[in-house]
């Protein structure tokens, strides 16, 4: 239904309401922030996924996700530098 013909039936006032109602809602904690993101050859990204399997096999965590892996992988990292562990994400 176009934007004259919503006016007319609903009435200005509810149109401008509807409008303002549009969009993402509010979310009551803090979002998320994307921290890292990159793109890669064909290749690495077959060895990142064959590492993956690797993992979630020797685990036997089926459901081990890749970012689960690259924070691990990071926190591991950083506890060798000597950086204190990372907070919750």
């Amino acid at each position: 239904m176009d934007l004259i013909r919503r006016e007319k039936k609903m009435g200005a006032a509810a149109v401008a309401e509807a409008r303002k109602r549009t969009g993402r809602p509010k979310a009551a904690a803090p979002r998320r922030k994307a921290i890292a993101s990159y793109k890669t050859s064909v290749e690495y990204a077959e060895w990142f996924d064959a590492l993956l399997e690797h993992v979630r096999r020797e685990s036997g965590v089926t459901s081990f996700s890749a970012s689960a892996l690259i924070e691990k992988a990071i926190s591991e990292f950083a506890k060798s530098e000597g950086i204190d562990p990372s907070p919750k994400r």
